[in-house]
């Protein structure tokens, strides 16, 4: 999830977070499981990866994000954004998604044809935190020095990412 980050066979990533060790008690705790209404008689409780999981959500016949985008930017503000040192979800390849989809009359970041909206520095607490750039309903914010889980490293950048975004 980190670039920046070495793990150990056979864990794979799996040994971060480092509080990830506390999350799957807490989880499975019956309160916890009662307040989230989850089914009781589920023997695994909750662990982190779970394969079964992942392939209920893979959708053989569905469409990728470059075609669903557009169509939901016609009516719906959408905040995307990255982490520097995302390892899963780099931001070089969301900065290419959004480069060559076209949606809203122009392609990319463009304000007029030619013309792109400009990477606007992003500072926050007197730290440089990133950049952001937005045209036609697509805000982007990079996050500098983060991994995939941005909200992990930053909880307080992101809410302040956020904030902005909803005005």
């Amino acid at each position: 999830y980190d670039v920046r980050l070495k793990d150990v066979y056979p864990s794979c990533g799996m040994n971060w977070p480092p509080d990830l060790v506390d999350v799957t008690p807490y989880l499975r705790k019956p309160d916890v499981v009662s307040a989230l209404h989850i089914n009781a008689d589920m023997s695994t409780g909750w662990q982190e990866c779970n394969g079964a999981v992942g392939a209920a959500f893979k959708a053989k016949n569905s469409k990728p994000s470059v075609e669903l985008l557009p169509e939901l930017l016609e009516e719906v503000d959408v905040l995307l954004f990255s982490g520097s040192e995302d390892l899963i979800c780099n931001h070089f390849g969301t900065e290419s998604l959004i480069s060559n989809m076209e949606w809203n009359g122009g392609k990319g970041f463009e304000t007029s044809p030619g013309n792109w909206a400009p990477r606007r520095d992003w500072t926050f607490e007197g730290e440089d935190a990133g950049f952001w750039q937005s045209a036609r309903n697509l805000t982007y914010v990079l996050f500098y020095d983060s991994s995939h889980m941005v909200p992990f490293d930053y909880a307080r950048r992101t809410r302040d990412m956020l904030d902005r975004f909803m005005n």
